[in-house]
């Protein structure tokens, strides 16, 4: 089997901005030149977090670092992680202040409870070591003041060697919800 790996970048509002599309590209281009590796050495379910942990680390994407704030101006993150070598299914729900909400999900696929939401998440997430992070960056808080976005969720879909396949995703949410 030949491994594959597919990621994206953006399921939102298509952005205009021909700079910004040449951006994410780029940055697509990296996320899988970085993560190619991994998907070889360690197999799909840890080239998608890989994967998705760099999205959410870049704020061009409404995803960990960057995401879109809510109505009352805070991020709330939520990821979700599916292990189809274990048919295991993960997810954290409006996670605030936290860096990488997909690693917590990827945690959470050793767990009796696998989906936790909120304070449970936070509660989950500081156990397991994750300290304190704001999400919110200069750009997202104008956006938000403004009531614009067009910024993306990311993903990432794997098949390694094996045949083993997993999925992941991030997101900020809607915003202004």
């Amino acid at each position: 089997m030949i491994p594959r790996l597919i990621i994206h970048g953006g399921a939102g509002k298509r952005p205009r901005n021909k700079t910004r599309i040449e951006k994410v590209r780029k940055t697509i281009k990296e996320v899988l030149e970085r993560s190619r590796p991994i998907l070889e050495e360690r197999g799909a379910l840890e080239a998608v977090v890989h994967a998705v942990s760099l999205l959410e680390d870049n704020p061009l994407f409404n995803a960990g670092t960057g995401s879109v704030l809510q109505a009352d101006g805070k991020a709330r993150l939520t990821a979700s992680l599916m292990d189809g070598s274990t048919s295991k299914f993960s997810a954290v729900i409006n996670v605030q202040n936290v860096k990488n909400p997909i690693r917590i999900a990827h945690l959470l696929q050793r767990e009796r409870y696998c989906v936790l939401a909120g304070r449970e998440a936070l509660t989950f997430a500081r156990a397991k070591g994750f300290r304190y992070f704001n999400p919110v960056t200069a750009e997202r808080l104008r956006d938000w003041k403004r009531s614009q976005g067009m910024y993306g969720t990311v993903g990432a879909v794997a098949i390694d060697a094996r045949g083993n396949i997993a999925a992941g995703t991030s997101t900020g949410g809607a915003g202004n919800a």
